[in-house]
């Protein structure tokens, strides 16, 4: 199920640098301790999981293939955030996929989002990424003040969750 569909002539050049590529993110960069003992993952991509976070995974992908249940890839990819957010419960973290699953097929049922389709509501810069952080994370600015009138409704909402 295809999201978004860019033209190449509308991406720049260095839109990735090099560094990106390869960066390897400090254990404080993945995971954010907190003063009560508590931690929360903030990076789930490209670096290993942790061996409870592992059989955690193993049990949920159990779970599903006995119910003969299949997720698209971009739903496969929440799944060790998911399970983080419901305290390792498979089954909670499952109802969530499902949910996104079903959100996802629904909101791109009439096709992907194109750079076409929200070139005008980029032009007004309510939305803009602005450089990177010290991690390489895209910075993502979002200015509402700068939406037009004629935008500040609920048709101007659901026209901004297309760009975000």
């Amino acid at each position: 199920l295809e999201a978004i569909a860019l033209d190449p002539s509308s991406m720049a050049a260095f839109s990735l640098p090099q560094e990106a590529l390869t960066y390897k993110p400090g254990e404080a960069v993945v995971i954010n301790r907190f003063a009560n003992g508590d931690s929360e993952r903030m990076i789930y991509c490209n670096v290993p999981l942790h061996k409870d976070e592992q059989a955690n995974l193993q049990r949920l992908q159990e779970i599903a293939w006995h119910r003969g249940l299949a997720f698209l890839p971009s739903i496969t990819v929440m799944a060790p955030r998911l399970l983080s957010d419901t305290r390792g419960d498979s089954e909670a973290a499952l109802q969530r996929m499902m949910q996104a699953q079903a959100w996802r097929r629904d909101y791109f049922a009439p096709g992907p989002i194109t750079g076409a389709a929200v070139a005008e509501d980029l032009r007004y810069g309510v939305v803009y990424f602005a450089g990177r952080d010290r991690c390489l994370r895209p910075a993502l600015v979002c200015r509402p003040g700068r939406a037009p009138p004629s935008l500040c409704n609920e048709a101007g909402v659901e026209r901004l969750k297309r760009i975000l």
